[in-house]
């Protein structure tokens, strides 16, 4: 058996002890730690439980923890930041945080169920959320890491603000001087090419955010075979794809693209000034439009334009060549991720290792079927347009039956426990490879000794889902048995991806 063996979401070692609660079941999983959800017997009520283990037992990263959990505790209060019960530290050494438990999910779970947000309901997410940015940025603290993910919904449906400060604690204790922790499809220009975080990237996170709820993905989701340093260049030259193109008002187009600006000096210079101008379109300026196509053709590569591009290669080169950043998805794009901090919901995600995030729209209920398939958060953005020449029709891969399901999940972790995990690694879609990049999956997998999947899956063919119960054996030769569901896309060549994955 290898000691090289991976699974989008692995194991994790048993529970750790917490004060005050009881029955802790993982439910999440990201670069920066495991998240279970748990009981408070004397209070009657279930929590959730964020242990990073990212942070380890470094002795700055739990100072730097308390600070932040300090500094959460004093905006508990406020009803769009999810509230910080208690913290501490296990007896391993590692930070932990309990938190309220949401059912609901988050807003990556909501858009990927069930499809992009009408633009008043985004409005109202994003007025709440600036609200939330807004209190935190007046006690000093930033968020880092603002996406679909971090956005959980209530059981009333009041988006709420969750994991700050946690990118910031993860590379207190885990990264190099001048490396970045972020989920790109959602981090600020400037803090990819290396900047300190500021309110207005914090406020870019929120204009990426909408964009994503209005279109149904990341606005720059990893594309088919793209580079990770072509995917950072796209961020930092090239502008979101145009919101009108997918129906949005143009009124609500403009304040997001606005939020989106490259310059930080070109956004609302606060979170509260962002929801100011949320707060004051009308209902005619919300009023739905038809998706239009941009004619308009790309301005040639001017100064400026030629300038940014050598600029932003630059920044590329430094990166990846010099090896100084690392990435943190989401239960993404998240295309967050993530790979961004799990969720505190329960709800499956792809962005942590696997980012699934739930929003409500103006009703707390989320149990709207989609009438299509909704298009991930994380998947390339395309096109169509009218051309004059010939093309050619491929024929639509078959459906795939309940057998080659569960040999895709056991193929899978043949691969895995093979330690062969450049393979397996490509058998995840595009939208969780962009939620999860390799070195994070490989790093992971690498403290797994063993896996296996015991006994015959179940699969569902008509939703493309497995149940399975996987063996895991870690480093240290401790064992223990999850019972998981897989969420399969069929890419176009007909293989089967890999796309979400969570504890049942």
């Amino acid at each position: 058996m290898s000691d090289r063996t991976s699974t989008p979401v692995g194991a994790s070692p048993p529970p750790p002890s917490v004060p005050g609660v009881e029955d802790l079941q993982v439910i999440g999983r990201g670069g920066f730690g495991v998240v279970y959800r748990g009981h408070q017997p004397d209070l009657g009520r279930d929590v959730a439980v964020k242990v990073l283990s990212a942070a380890g037992a470094d002795e700055r990263a739990v100072q730097l923890w308390q600070r932040e959990v300090s500094a959460m505790g004093r905006l508990s209060n406020h009803p769009n930041i999810v509230a910080a019960f208690s913290a501490g530290v296990t007896a391993d050494g590692f930070p932990y945080l309990v938190m309220p438990y949401v059912g609901g999910g988050s807003l990556h779970d909501r858009i990927n169920r069930s499809g992009p947000l009408d633009p008043a309901d985004a409005a109202r997410v994003g007025t709440r959320v600036a609200s939330g940015l807004a209190a935190a940025h007046a006690a000093g603290v930033l968020h880092r890491d603002v996406k679909p993910g971090n956005v959980l919904l209530s059981e009333y449906g009041e988006p709420q603000l969750t994991d700050f400060g946690i990118a910031r604690l993860v590379d207190a204790a885990t990264t190099t001087t001048g490396s970045v922790r972020a989920t790109i499809g959602y981090a600020a220009p400037e803090v990819l090419g290396g900047e300190t975080a500021t309110p207005a990237s914090d406020v870019y996170g929120l204009g990426a955010t909408l964009h994503a709820a209005l279109a149904g993905r990341s606005p720059f989701a990893g594309e088919e075979g793209e580079s990770f340093a072509a995917r950072i260049g796209r961020v930092m030259t090239q502008p979101p794809p145009d919101l009108r193109t997918f129906g949005v008002p143009p009124a609500l187009a403009a304040v997001v693209d606005t939020a989106m600006a490259k310059d930080p000096a070109d956004r609302p210079q606060t979170a509260e000034e962002m929801g100011r101008r949320l707060e004051a379109l009308t209902p005619a300026d919300l009023a739905p439009a038809a998706a239009s196509v941009a004619t308009a053709p790309a301005p040639p590569p001017g100064p400026d334009r030629r300038r940014m591009l050598l600029v932003a290669a630059a920044v590329v080169a430094v990166v990846v060549l010099a090896g100084v950043a690392a990435w943190a998805l989401t239960r993404g794009d998240d295309g967050s991720p993530d790979v961004a901090a799990p969720s505190s919901s329960a709800t499956t995600s792809s962005e942590a290792p696997s980012p699934t995030e739930a929003s409500t729209t103006s009703s707390p209920s989320t149990t709207d079927a989609p009438t299509s398939p909704p298009a991930s958060l994380d998947e390339p953005t395309t096109t169509s347009t009218t051309t004059t020449e010939a093309t050619t029709t491929t024929a639509a891969p078959s459906a795939p039956t309940a057998a080659e399901l569960r040999s895709a999940v056991t193929d899978y972790y043949a691969l895995v426990d093979a330690g062969r995990l450049e393979q397996s690694y490509a058998l995840l879609s595009p939208r969780y490879q962009a939620e999860e990049p390799f070195p994070g999956y490989r790093d992971f997998w690498e403290g797994i000794r063993s896996v296996e999947v015991q006994g015959q899956p179940a699969a569902d063919a008509a939703d493309l889902r497995v149940d399975a119960r996987l063996r895991f054996v870690d480093g240290e030769g401790r064992p223990s048995v999850e019972d998981v569901t897989f969420g399969f896309v069929q890419a176009d060549d007909g293989r089967l991806l890999i796309d979400t994955y969570g504890s049942r």
